[in-house]
């Protein structure tokens, strides 16, 4: 009968690597989901969309009414509801009327909250990719 041989000291640090690694998910999530609060924020303070471009500016009627930039301001209700929770990733929730100003209607122009299509905004992924690398060389060096 042959003897099982190699470096189980060197496989026992990968095997607790790998166990560092799933349990680092979690606090990367968390760490993504408050930069991500954070973007959401600095958007709704400054006017901007999420790729940093100014929403659509307000209407003159708007504007004659009282109103001030920048735009979705006026209550806060939406920025009050405005959360992202590290939900399988990083979920964001803003309450109604949020997709109205999303997508705009016939009578209004968009003017987006958050990412659309595939791809994240270099901000957005930066503040992603920035929260992970800090978990990662905290854990791992």
């Amino acid at each position: 009968m042959s003897a099982l041989t190699g470096n189980f000291k060197a496989l026992g640090e990968l095997s607790r690597r790998l166990e560092q690694i799933a349990a680092s998910r979690a606090e990367i999530e968390a760490r993504a989901a408050k930069a991500v609060a954070n973007l959401l924020e600095r958007q709704f303070d400054s006017g901007t969309t999420p790729d940093g471009s100014p929403m659509a500016p307000l209407a003159a009627s708007t504007v004659a009414h009282g109103r001030t930039p920048p735009p979705l301001t006026k209550t806060r209700k939406m920025r009050n509801s405005a959360t992202a929770s590290p939900i399988q990733g990083v979920r964001v929730r803003i309450n109604k009327p949020a997709g109205f100003h999303q997508s705009g209607t016939s009578r209004m122009p968009a003017r987006p909250m958050v990412p659309t299509g595939t791809t994240l905004p270099k901000r957005w992924k930066s503040a992603v990719s920035d929260a992970a690398m800090a978990v990662i060389r905290e854990r791992f060096g």
